[in-house]
């Protein structure tokens, strides 16, 4: 091979690796649901117009194209949109995705911003449970209402917390400008 050739192939792996860098595939599996089944994949700002569309075939499904820019979209079962997962779409990676049917929860990985998203939301499903749960318990008087009330404060300043110091720690990347976009902390007396 003289240079001439090496150069040749040298630019044109670069053009395909420059090329590549805008394709997503997204690795996604619906165990809960029937061959057939229809998943969508959507913006999140528009669920309802569904960008691709595609069938599970032996509890997977998969999704590739291309993409300039990291959004948050939504992937969810035609028949059952609330069986769904919201993700970041990055260009150049691979997200997977886990389709769960109610009450599991739907999982995104494969990504640090998406990995982080998880995590986020894993927290979040955690605190809630726990508000639920002392919810549960009745009220006998009205001591252990205020420590009710009390509680589910206190759970409530930790979920806040949570979300900005997620928001903190992610502030150089789409995950935290979202947070910082969407989301309003309470204000606390």
């Amino acid at each position: 091979m003289n240079i001439r050739s090496i150069s040749r192939l040298a630019v044109a792996g670069i053009m395909l690796g420059s090329c590549q860098s805008r394709f997503y595939q997204i690795e996604g599996y619906a165990r809960d649901f029937a061959e057939g089944d229809t998943i969508c994949l959507a913006t999140s700002t528009d669920a309802s117009h569904p960008f691709a569309i595609v069938c599970v075939n032996e509890g997977k499904f998969h999704f590739t194209g291309e993409t300039d820019s990291i959004a948050m979209c939504l992937s969810y079962v035609k028949n059952q949109p609330a069986c769904h997962a919201e993700f970041f779409m990055e260009p150049g990676t691979t997200t997977t995705i886990e389709l769960n049917s109610l009450p599991k929860t739907s999982r995104v990985s494969g990504t640090a911003i998406n990995n982080a998203w998880q995590q986020l939301a894993d927290s979040i499903n955690a605190y809630g449970k726990e508000m639920a749960q002392i919810l549960r318990i009745p009220i006998k008087d009205t001591l252990s209402a205020q420590a009710r009330t009390a509680a589910v404060d206190s759970l409530h300043r930790q979920m806040s917390e949570c979300i900005l110091r997620t928001a903190s720690r992610n502030k150089d990347n789409p995950l935290g400008k979202y947070i910082q976009a969407n989301y309003k902390a309470p204000e606390f007396r």
